[in-house]
């Protein structure tokens, strides 16, 4: 069971993260103070740190720091992100990469068929 506590015993190639909400000021945010030191575990045992996201995570607030963007060695976001936003968030030391499709543009499930 992986805890801080035993965290130096751990290697991980890629820790693969996600946010609650982006910040272009603090990078990736949580509400959740309980998980902190353990998120800060898993990055200070891994060779390489991935975050991923869906653009609309950068309208959305959170409480607390989990990681800021030169902790990150890539954070993946949907190619619905505007220009501006990415041309921010590269400003502020984010290596962002965009992925794929938007699926603001996709329809509903339920309009699918």
């Amino acid at each position: 069971f992986f805890t801080s506590d035993n965290a130096a015993h751990f290697r991980i190639n890629t820790f693969f993260t996600g946010a609650k909400a982006i910040s272009v000021r603090h990078g990736l945010m949580t509400d959740d103070f309980s998980h902190l030191p353990q998120y800060r575990s898993f990055r200070e045992c891994a060779d390489r740190t991935v975050a991923m996201a869906h653009h609309q995570k950068l309208y959305q607030d959170g409480l607390a720091t989990l990681l800021r963007f030169q902790e990150v060695d890539a954070l993946l976001i949907d190619s619905g992100l505007p220009q501006s936003l990415a041309g921010d968030l590269r400003e502020a030391g984010c290596n962002l990469e965009l992925c794929g499709p938007s699926y603001a543009s996709a329809p509903p499930p339920e309009q699918a068929k």
